[in-house]
């Protein structure tokens, strides 16, 4: 990122010098909770250099085009290394500031939180084999549970641009009092499929995979098609959201906790503001089909405003 963009950001951020506790908003969440704040410009950096080159037809870096919860989960997995087996999840809210020129502007605050499920699996394996052996906690993943917290707002250009991060790591004993999508983000099983009432998985549509798949999809890439296309999200919001509110969308990916080498991801996006659908929940799940792309599947389901419960799969709500 250009320093000067990146200073004039800050300010209009109101990101002040001095402890976090005396700052804005922005780095109050990057640099409270535990967190320690990072470079944003070295975190910006090293996104676009993991994301690969821009089309040669393009004058925007490759990460220009990247909505803000993806581009969190796409700056984790280029910032940590990677675990075999791991429970993702993000949370994510907007805000609005003052800008100058041009009125208030959006302000994105992501939440990623990895969990490493190895340790738990093992443990789990052991205490149902009872003095049988089990595999080695080694071979299912080490590492520890890590978590950053992104602060972006559209620039010349770029849908989602990184002015502010954070980083953290957590022990098993907070890890395992965190929950995600309401189930403990350290069970060893996968939780998504029963989660809630799917309608029947259905392949994405072609034209949202378009360089999109690989042969073994990564958790950031099932966010980008969970939640990088939702088009507005920042705007939806409305300038009358606040840095205090809860969290507006909360989505949890499950990578190599069920059959083969799949990932289950789903997100919940609340306060719809709606008399019928209090709730929407959207499901993709991808695994490797044999071929050279992945199959990537996805379903949906609806949790309602009036009554209590779901609508029935594959209904919309009364």
């Amino acid at each position: 990122m250009n320093h000067a963009i990146a200073a004039a950001l800050l300010a209009i951020l109101t990101v002040t010098a001095g402890s976090a506790a005396s700052a804005g908003p922005t780095a109050r969440f990057v640099g409270d909770d535990g967190y320690t704040a990072v470079d944003a410009d070295e975190a910006w950096d090293s996104l676009n250099a993991a994301l690969g080159s821009s089309s040669p037809d393009s004058v925007f870096l490759p990460a220009a085009d990247l909505g803000p919860v993806p581009l969190a989960a796409h700056l984790l997995e280029a910032s940590e290394p990677a675990v075999p087996r791991a429970r993702y999840r993000l949370r994510y809210r907007t805000h609005w500031v003052e800008g100058s020129p041009g009125g208030p502007v959006p302000v994105s605050h992501v939440e990623v939180v990895r969990f490493n499920i190895g340790p738990a699996i093992h443990r789990d394996l052991a205490a149902t084999h009872g003095d049988s052996p089990v595999a080695d906690v080694q071979e299912l993943g080490v590492g520890p549970h890590v978590a950053w917290r992104v602060v972006t707002r559209p620039v010349m250009g770029n849908r989602a641009m990184v002015v502010a991060a954070g980083r953290m790591e957590l022990d098993d004993a907070d890890a395992g009092g965190e929950a995600c999508l309401g189930r403990p983000c350290l069970d060893p099983h996968p939780g998504i499929d029963s989660m809630v009432p799917w309608s029947a998985l259905e392949p994405v549509a072609e034209g949202r995979l378009a360089g999109k798949q690989q042969r073994r999809a990564t958790p950031a890439q099932v966010l980008e098609l969970l939640l990088g296309e939702v088009d507005g999200l920042e705007e939806a919001e409305g300038a009358a959201a606040s840095p205090g509110s809860g969290w507006t969308i909360e989505a949890v990916v499950e990578s190599g906790l069920g059959q083969g080498a799949g990932l289950d991801g789903a997100y919940r996006w609340g306060d719809q503001m709606d008399d019928s659908v209090s709730a929407i929940w959207q499901r993709v799940v991808s695994f490797p089909s044999g071929g050279p792309e992945s199959a990537t599947l996805e379903a949906a389901a609806y949790e309602c405003a009036r009554g209590q419960g779901f609508a029935a799969p594959g209904a919309y709500c009364p």
